[in-house]
């Protein structure tokens, strides 16, 4: 498999068995998100926070190859490239958002079996999920 039927297709495994392996970098896999990022980001509605600085996700990514390198592992995910949601706060100053506000905990239609608000239903909910 090459490196972009891997990034694209293949599991959190076999992308670390290859960054383990040398045969593929994090800065490589980590630039290769980023440029789909972009190309999803041009195309229609995207990831509007992901154009924020790139500059120190790339050199995360040299950092944790050179580790690697060094035979420091940190653990399976050591390497691996995450997207997180802009509503999670994070120590490097990306922009985040709130979280959106909490499902209500009652249900107002009880002539429906079940409504997509309730989850969880709260005993003053008369819908139960199907």
């Amino acid at each position: 498999m090459n490196a972009e039927d891997l990034l694209a297709y293949g599991s959190v495994s076999a992308i670390g068995r290859e960054l383990r392996a040398r045969t593929l970098s994090t800065r490589e896999a980590v630039a290769w998100y980023l440029a789909r990022i972009e190309a999803f980001n041009r195309a229609g509605p995207g990831f509007e926070r992901s154009a924020h600085d790139q500059s120190p996700r790339l050199a995360d990514a040299q950092h944790a190859d050179d580790e690697l390198a060094r035979g420091d592992d940190r653990g399976p995910l050591h390497g691996i490239p995450v997207l997180l949601k802009d509503n999670i706060l994070t120590a490097d100053g990306m922009p985040h958002r709130p979280a959106p506000p909490r499902l209500p905990t009652s249900c107002r239609n009880a002539r429906r079996r079940s409504c997509a608000a309730c989850v969880r239903p709260a005993p003053s909910c008369s819908a139960r999920p199907t």
